[in-house]
């Protein structure tokens, strides 16, 4: 049996958890799957001996579902806006609620629990350790139970379009980039979610950045393949796009769809000098989310120093979007 628990209350849940939580169990349903929603709170575990009695056999997977936060601290939160109806949990008040709302009596520790937080913030072995966190926090007769989390990439949340990277079940890394002239943001789809997942109960993951055979890796990088790069109206715009390329290239986690992501990269990128003379520039396909701020006024100083006119540069069609297949 399948469970969403999301650790907030309905109300608290209203403005994004919820809708989230009821496309992924209209999907589920679809595929002959009966899932149960539980907010905390809610009681509803009281009301349906199927429920109870799958939660005493250890029949149930349990997603545990929220924002997770672009910080170090093992915190989460109920949605990705920060306004009034804001909430934050501690790891430890998630296990607090998850006690109060599942954790019945004879509670079996066959059952699984999967924390499916969307966090893009992965600080080497966070995931892991907000897992053992949470399950420290449970009774002393679940410490044995099985908490499995997602290592080095971030997930995408139940809702998500099925045509956006990977849709539900899509596994994501994103790379931001910062200098004088942009602030860049680049998402790539890595793979399925199901892939990067680990479990308490397996030998203690270690992360590609970290292994020795992942260092070995680096130290003798197989010689990249050559990219064709498509013609640019500016200098600029060519060392743009192949430090672009070489992100992608020198990320582990990317090495399966490193051809068909750098690809979509390229045709996302505009070529034209004078696309990239406005304060922001979003694109996306169906492998990449590629987000730039720019800031005007130096693009246009840089420019004049270098004596370029956005005028005299060669104006090239450029795509904005890839088309779905």
């Amino acid at each position: 049996m399948k469970i969403l628990y999301i650790p907030f209350s309905l109300e608290d849940a209203l403005f994004d958890l919820q809708k989230k939580a009821n496309v992924w169990c209209e999907r589920s349903k679809r595929k002959g799957e009966e899932p149960f929603i539980i907010y905390h709170g809610s009681g509803k575990v009281d009301t349906q001996l199927s429920l109870k009695q799958a939660l005493q056999k250890g029949q149930c997977h349990i997603y545990i579902l929220s924002h997770g936060m672009n910080t170090s601290k093992y915190t989460v939160c109920n949605q990705s806006i920060d306004d009034d109806t804001y909430q934050e949990l501690s790891i430890e008040d998630v296990a607090a609620h998850f006690t109060e709302d599942l954790v019945i009596p004879n509670f079996s520790d066959k059952n699984i629990i999967k924390l499916f937080f969307c966090d893009e913030y992965r600080l080497e072995n966070k995931s892991r350790s907000m897992a053992e966190q949470f399950r420290k926090h449970l009774d002393v007769s679940l410490q044995q139970l099985e908490i499995e989390y997602y290592s080095e990439v971030s997930l995408s949340v139940p809702g998500a379009a099925r045509s956006v990277l990977g849709g539900a079940k899509g596994a994501l890394k994103t790379f931001h980039m910062t200098n004088d002239l942009f602030d860049l943001s680049l998402t790539c789809l890595a793979g399925k979610a199901k892939t990067f997942r680990h479990g308490l109960n397996e030998q203690p993951f270690t992360s590609v950045s970290s292994s020795s055979a992942s260092a070995r890796f680096f130290e003798h990088p197989r010689k990249p393949e050559k990219i064709n790069y498509p013609e640019y109206s500016h200098p600029i715009l060519q060392e743009f796009a192949e430090k672009l390329v070489r992100i992608i290239q020198s990320d582990k986690i990317l090495s399966k769809n490193q051809n068909k992501l750098i690809d979509e990269l390229l045709f996302l990128l505009p070529r034209d000098i004078k696309s990239y003379q406005v304060s922001g520039l979003k694109f996306t396909g169906k492998s990449i989310i590629l987000e730039l701020n720019i800031s005007e006024e130096l693009f246009n100083l840089y420019l004049n120093k270098f004596a370029v006119s956005p005028e005299q540069s060669e104006s090239l069609e450029t795509s904005q979007k890839i088309k779905m297949i």
